[in-house]
């Protein structure tokens, strides 16, 4: 082999090495670029799945109404947009007597949620905290009188919860809650059940069309008796204190209606002009009638 043609031989092989070598560096490149195209691919699918994992996590719909939902078996779904502490729904307590809320399976103290936007004087009332965009079949309407906000509820319960004085209306209750203290004492509704019953009375005491209540509270310290006539506002139906007298004895109560015969300073029974209430202690009897005339209520003796 001459020296020319060893020389050849050797350049050819340098040149195959270089080609290789390209060859191999442009194979790698092209699996890098295939690789990292294939991990940014995974990344935005993860990505895209991770951000739908998160909007399903969000509290709308129906988890809404599980992550919320209190004091009721099943989940009522309104139509409106959920917006947290800036809806206008609001938890309240229900104050009703049991027999006005039969036919909504409601008994004392159970936990609605009110559309405050509506009428006062009747709501609209759902039993679970409202579920964001779903229409409802189990929306209804109570009286505000059977409602109270939640955050006194404690109070009312403390003072409503039995029977005769769950009638009341909120506008009653309140004045009751107010008109606690007299004459140096400290009154309340008693809490006896059987007592409850000789509590409360009903009629048109002021003869004016509307309902009104009398209310027996007491001092059990000193055994003694407070009774409250709250009347109407005739324009306003607001509820006020038509008469108020302390008595040194424990007091029951019961009402009479107009024509019920009655004595009235004389000496034989004579009709009573309108509804009026009759007062009994151990050792009286009194009627409390409003005298038109004099525009004011009267106590008769009625022994």
């Amino acid at each position: 082999m001459n020296r020319g043609t060893a020389e050849n031989r050797h350049s050819k092989l340098i040149t195959y090495g270089i080609i290789a070598i390209v060859l191999i560096a442009a194979i790698a490149f092209g699996v890098h670029t295939y690789l990292r195209s294939s991990v940014d691919t995974t990344i935005l699918r993860n990505a895209k799945d991770t951000t739908n994992i998160k909007d399903s996590m969000q509290p709308t719909g129906a988890n809404l109404g599980e992550l919320h939902q209190q004091d009721t078996v099943a989940i009522t779904k309104l139509p409106i947009d959920w917006d947290g502490d800036n809806s206008p729904w609001s938890a309240y307590r229900v104050i009703g007597h049991a027999t006005d809320l039969t036919a909504r399976n409601l008994q004392f103290g159970d936990k609605v949620w009110v559309d405050d936007d509506q009428s006062e004087e009747a709501y609209k009332v759902v039993l679970a905290r409202p579920v964001a965009n779903s229409n409802s079949r189990s929306t209804f309407r109570l009286n505000s009188d059977l409602l109270i906000e939640e955050y006194r509820f404690d109070k009312y319960k403390t003072n409503f919860s039995l029977a005769p004085f769950t009638t009341l209306s909120s506008g009653v209750k309140k004045i009751l809650l107010d008109d606690n203290y007299s004459d140096g004492n400290a009154y309340s509704l008693t809490q006896n059940e059987a007592r409850s019953k000789s509590s409360v009375a009903f009629g048109d005491f002021d003869e004016d069309g509307i309902l009104d209540v009398a209310v027996i509270m007491d001092n059990n310290e000193k055994q003694i008796s407070r009774l409250l006539i709250i009347c109407s506002n005739k324009a306003t139906q607001q509820p006020y204190i038509a008469f108020a007298e302390n008595y040194n004895d424990k007091m029951r109560i019961r009402s009479f209606k107009e024509k019920a015969k009655i004595y009235m300073n004389t000496t034989e029974f004579v009709p009573a002009p309108r509804d009026g209430v009759i007062l009994t202690a151990d050792d009286v009897v009194l009627a409390i009638v409003y005298d038109t005339v004099s525009q004011k209520f009267k106590t008769y003796f009625q022994e």
